[in-house]
């Protein structure tokens, strides 16, 4: 039997398994990226600002294949990560902040846990823990250093770097104008009505938003057939053409 990076039976696994939980993972991301005190980190290669969608697309899949590779495949895959951002950081002749590090970390932990429960309903202390767990591993192999031993100690970690490590800037107006470019009317709204069900009110405040969703009643509809085949083909409608084929090979559950 294989060895893989993250149990097949991982709830982790479940979470990212699944097209709809990535993307409120996506759109939720998304946000807090904008509004990060190291944002100045995605602007340097020009890439972000040039095709948001695309680079945070990337992120994505880079997590997924991580999530659902075998041991060595995971490790080298990480390593290669580390090696693009440490190609940035020679370039820039400045090393991104450990701290940027962990609130990415953090973002993947939080988002994951979130979209779960918007759409399946409330988990136990004990699963939020496993979730944290994988990723603590992710980061470990990363090099990324400070990261909590226990899901505890990360929740009140989370607290606090949501209170410091976030600002709103002329790059977070920047990267909401460069989303709507790229998404178009539509799909921006989508975007936005989620991130409101999504993100914590510290970072909601900041974007001038509340958590008065309008997506609140029709996501509630779509928790009721999340499983069919007609769910699958809502969420293919809010997705730009050019990411649907990868999106939705991603679907195992």
């Amino acid at each position: 039997m294989p060895e893989y990076f993250v149990e097949p039976d991982s709830l982790v696994r479940k979470i990212w398994g699944r097209t709809d939980s990535v993307l409120l993972i996506f759109a939720a991301s998304a946000a807090e990226f904008s509004l990060n005190n190291a944002v100045d980190w995605l602007f340097f290669t020009g890439k972000i600002p040039a095709k948001p969608i695309a680079r945070m697309m990337s992120t994505v899949e880079y997590a997924w294949h991580i999530l659902f590779s075998e041991e060595k495949t995971a490790l080298a895959t990480i390593k290669a990560v580390r090696q693009i951002h440490g190609g940035v950081e020679n370039a820039r002749k400045m090393n991104i902040p450990d701290a940027a590090y962990r609130d990415i970390l953090n973002m993947l932990i939080d988002y994951s846990i979130k979209s779960h429960e918007l759409i399946h309903g409330a988990i136990s202390d004990a699963e939020k823990a496993e979730v944290f767990t994988a990723f603590k591993r992710f980061g470990t192999e990363m090099g990324i250093p400070g990261i909590p031993d226990t899901y505890f100690r990360w929740e009140l970690e989370r607290a606090q770097t949501l209170k410091s490590n976030f600002s709103r800037s002329t790059y977070t107006v920047k990267l909401q104008e460069s989303y709507r470019k790229n998404l178009g009317e539509l799909r921006h709204w989508i975007l936005v009505e989620i991130q409101k069900m999504m993100l914590d009110p510290k970072l909601l405040s900041m974007l001038q938003l509340t958590n008065k969703s309008w997506l609140r009643m029709p996501i509630g509809v779509y928790t009721l057939i999340k499983n069919s085949k007609v769910a699958l083909w809502l969420i293919m409608q809010v997705i730009p053409k050019e990411f649907q084929k990868n999106l939705k090979q991603i679907n195992k559950y």
